[in-house]
């Protein structure tokens, strides 16, 4: 007698490749969405300051009557808001969004100084030679977004996990 067909043996293997591809595929799929993450987070990182820039250099009051400086925190969410000079009015917060899902930086704050645009941390000017690091993290790794004293932002490669 001769039976075409497959033995319930070479069916089991089959099947079991088949789910050891899937298994790995899908491992694969779930660690680029984290990395894709944190590279997402730092680019709305760079836009932030990039936006608090070209606030500060146009002049823009937001609801200031003399403005001091943009004030730009990190932490699960980016927010821009302009900082009054004493008795110049009441800030407003000009705009804020949240970082990928599963993203932290580093808690944080730089201010931008008005028409010029140098970026300050904790009021003091960033020195020439030196920089402000923002890391930010997730379950894949760590990436660190460096803002120069002009404001330059420049991105790290990702450390991996």
């Amino acid at each position: 007698m001769n039976k075409s067909g497959f033995t319930l043996i070479e069916l089991l293997v089959a099947v079991g490749i088949l789910l050891l591809l899937v298994g790995l595929g899908l491992a694969n799929y779930i660690s680029f969405n984290d990395r894709q993450a944190l590279i997402q987070g730092a680019e709305q990182v760079r836009e932030a300051m990039a936006d608090a820039q070209n606030s500060a250099r146009s002049g823009k009051l937001r609801g200031c009557g003399q403005l001091q400086s943009y004030q730009v925190t990190f932490g699960n969410s980016v927010t821009i808001q302009s900082v009054c000079a004493p008795g110049g009015g009441t800030s407003e917060s000009a705009r804020s969004f949240a970082l990928p899902s599963g993203v932290m930086a580093s808690g944080s704050t730089l201010y931008i100084a008005p028409l010029r645009g140098l970026v300050f941390d904790n009021q003091t000017l960033i020195d020439g030679a030196s920089f402000h690091d923002i890391t930010l993290e997730n379950s894949y790794g760590s990436v660190v977004v460096t803002v120069t004293r002009s404001g330059a932002v420049t991105m790290s490669e990702i450390t991996k996990n």
